[in-house]
């Protein structure tokens, strides 16, 4: 080692230096301190060193330690004390284990190494870590720092053991279980032990109607793990098993359990252990539940099916838009207590394992709440006796469609004026599902009615069912065509909408109706018959004419001439009867002038309309001839039958309106107002006539009225007879006519 310091060559000073000597060996050491001055020379002073370093002879107080029973891997501490008898301090060090893969017992030190003062001594803290059950053994050793040779040994001992578990309950008891359902129990099992408990559960045997949970887990230091034990039967017997408890290097701990299953080991796709409630079904058409049943036991079993009523309601479930009239015998549409429900088939034998299906099928023709009770019964291997093992309540509501419509009836009603022009008409018509299940319905309606759409398109005849959710409603329009025919005659159509429903044979009606009113006209009769009358003589014949619609009736009249139908001819003249007296017959003249029979008038109107082509009036035909019109209509005149006679002139053959005259020739008829219309017949001498008297309406039709009449001298000469018979007869009957 080498010191440099510069002196301060002015003054006298003085440096001092500490020497420390530090061996790692023990023997003698011979040094020498040499002091070089600069600028003077080397080893201008030496000082000799001399020492000598020993290693004190420690020992162990108690060289065996003992550290009892210990845990698995789990480190216990113990104490060794270490002696220093020298008068120099020591140094120790505790050795690494080597090898410790193979060692049953791992040991360690917090404080490893250490100084031991002279005459002292110092307590190491020896750490053990049991590899391995039972005895476990283990040499430590402690080296004396400076001293080559042995080093101090320590003996370490110990008792290695695992977990200490206990488990709570030590036997389960489910008692009576019902099969195919679940029931458990609980196992508390408690670690007493410093050091986690590793651990698995499992039944001893074949334990396919037990479940365990968790199967394995780690019980970590003073807790506890709850284990459940589920008991899932599959047959109505005892059963009994253990279930272990194996601890990972600890005990194995055994429970024994048992439980009896009860109840039945057939089970179905749906829920018929209480209540299968079938909801809403249309009546009159079958209602069908499938179900599957399910062999799930060890052994085969044969089940036997029924059914039985429990109550029927009496009334109709159709909603308040339908309620139609129910028959008397309805309610005995079916024997009293009889089921409507019936499975299929009603005996069926199952394997473990094997599967049925079977179906529950019902129809009622009524509408009505039923109840009715499934039973099921079952022989189980071979037993003999029959056990119920299922009972469902079932319930099915039987309705009607119910539909609610917008309205129950429809009318259209058109009064057409002269000027306007028909067109068709349209009023709105909703249907509303108010049931409480969908269905399809089909709306039929005949000419000259037809179904649209709500925009007014008409909807095709033979268009598919419209489906109608529970609640919703559609919207569609009538269509009416008032043109429908082609005359000028009011007319009223009617016809029923019919809606049939695809589910169900109810149908729904309601009354469609459409009237068209023209300006129309009710004439009393369609046939006037003058009969026969004296030569040169007139007579007059009345009828009403009636406007029995709701629009005013203009109307005129005229005569058609055409030689067909409507002639004029004469008859030859018969011989002249012989006047005995001419006073007599005068006075017979007198007394019958106001008295002649005629035919009484038919009560049947009949009338002829236009050509839909040609609407002109009659009076624009060549074959018409049209009447003059005084400059004043005269006043209605009473109905009268009179003769009035004429000159015995000569004439020219007359026109059909010198034969023939019709008052007024024209007029207005307001709704429900009537006119007497006057017929006129000119007798002249020995005329035989006939026409059609036409009476046009203005936008209506026109109606024709056939009018005939005679005239003969032959009426003189009957008179004259009776006369001269003085047939008091014949005096009653002209005071009649008079009257």
């Amino acid at each position: 080692m080498r010191f440099w310091e510069q002196a301060n060559p002015c003054c006298t000073s003085f440096l001092f230096y500490q020497i420390t000597l530090c061996s790692n060996t023990a023997r003698e050491y011979k040094l020498e301190l040499v002091v070089d001055v600069i600028g003077v020379g080397l080893k201008w002073l030496t000082l000799p060193l001399t020492a000598r370093c020993m290693a004190p002879a420690l020992r162990v107080l108690d060289p065996v330690v003992w550290f009892g029973p210990c845990c698995l891997k789990f480190p216990y501490t113990e104490k060794v004390t270490l002696v220093n008898d020298s008068d120099v301090r020591g140094c120790y060090r505790l050795l690494s284990q080597e090898d410790k893969e193979k060692a049953s017992a791992w040991y360690s030190s917090s404080e490893p190494s250490g100084i031991i003062e002279a005459h002292g001594s110092v307590q190491i803290p020896i750490t053990l870590e049991a590899q391995q059950l039972g005895e476990c053994k283990a040499t430590a050793e402690v080296a004396v720092f400076g001293r080559e040779g042995s080093p101090l040994e320590l003996h370490l001992q110990c008792i290695g053991h695992g977990p200490v578990v206990c488990v709570q309950p030590g036997e389960i008891n489910f008692g009576t279980t019902r099969v195919l359902k679940d029931k458990s129990k609980r196992i508390h099992i408690e670690n007493h032990s410093e050091i986690p408990a590793p651990f698995r559960v499992e039944m001893a045997g074949r334990g396919s109607c037990w479940r365990i949970e968790p199967c394995e887990a780690v019980i970590q230091p003073t807790s506890e793990v709850v284990v459940t034990v589920t008991a899932s039967l599959d047959d109505t017997k005892e059963f009994k098993g253990e279930v272990k408890v194996l601890v990972e290097n600890g005990r194995t701990i055994i429970i024994p359990v048992r439980a009896v299953g009860i109840g039945t080991t057939i089970v179905t796709d749906k829920n018929l252990r209480s209540e299968l409630n079938l909801k809403s079904h249309f009546s009159c058409s079958p209602c069908c539940c499938r179900f599957t049943v399910t062999n799930r036991g060890r052994r085969a079993q044969r089940l036997y099916w029924s059914t039985e009523s429990v109550s029927t309601a009496g009334q109709s479930t159709g909603g308040p838009a339908l309620r139609g009239k129910r028959s008397k015998n309805a309610s005995r549409s079916r024997r009293r207590g009889s089921p409507v429900f019936k499975v299929q088939p009603l005996q069926v034998d199952l394997r473990p394992g094997q599967s049925a299906e079977m179906v529950l099928k019902g129809c009622s023709s009524t509408a009505q709440e039923v109840k009715e009770r499934l039973l099921c019964y079952a022989t189980v291997g071979k037993e003999i006796e029959k056990k119920r093992i299922m009972q469902v309540n079932v319930t099915c509501s039987f309705i009607c469609p119910a539909v609610q419509i917008s309205s129950t009836a429809m009318t259209f009603r058109v009064e057409k004026q002269p000027s306007d022009v028909l067109t068709l008409q349209y009023q709105p018509l909703s249907v509303k599902n108010v049931c409480s299940l969908p269905f399809s319905i089909v709306l039929h309606l005949e000419h000259p009615f037809r179904i649209c759409s709500k925009d007014q398109q008409p909807i095709p005849a033979d268009s598919k069912p419209v489906r109608l959710d529970a609640g919703e409603e559609l919207n569609l329009c009538i269509q009416f065509n008032p043109a429908y025919e082609k005359d000028l005659h009011s007319r009223v159509a009617e016809r029923v909408l019919r809606m049939r429903f695809k589910e169900h044979p109810h149908e729904e009606q309601m009354i469609v109706r459409g009237e068209v009113y023209f300006p129309n006209l009710d004439l009393e009769s369609e046939f006037v018959d003058f009969g026969c009358i004296i030569n040169d003589t007139e007579q007059e014949l009345r009828m009403e004419m009636t406007n029995c619609g709701p629009i005013a009736a203009q109307y005129h009249w005229s005569l058609l001439t055409d030689r067909q139908l409507n002639t004029i001819r004469f008859k030859p003249s018969p011989p002249k009867f012989k006047r005995q007296s001419s006073k007599k017959e005068g006075e017979f003249l007198r007394r019958y002038s106001k008295a002649e029979s005629v035919e009484e008038l038919t009560k049947t109107p009949k009338t002829i309309q236009n050509s839909a082509q040609k609407p002109a009036d009659a009076e624009d035909s060549p074959e018409a001839e049209v009447l003059p019109c005084p400059a004043v209509e005269p006043q209605r005149p009473v109905r009268k039958r009179a003769w009035r006679r004429f000159s015995e002139v000569e004439r020219p053959k007359p026109g059909m309106q010198e034969v023939f005259d019709v008052r007024p020739l024209w007029g207005e008829l307001q709704p429900g107002e009537s006119h007497t219309v006057t017929f006129t017949f000119f007798g002249h001498a020995n005329i035989v006539a006939r026409t059609t008297a036409l009476c046009h309406v203005q936008g209506g039709p026109t109606y024709q009225v056939v009018v005939a009449g005679e005239a003969s001298p032959l009426a003189t000469n009957w008179m004259w007879k009776k006369w001269t018979e003085g047939l008091s007869a014949d005096d009653d009957l002209l005071k009649s006519d008079e009257d």
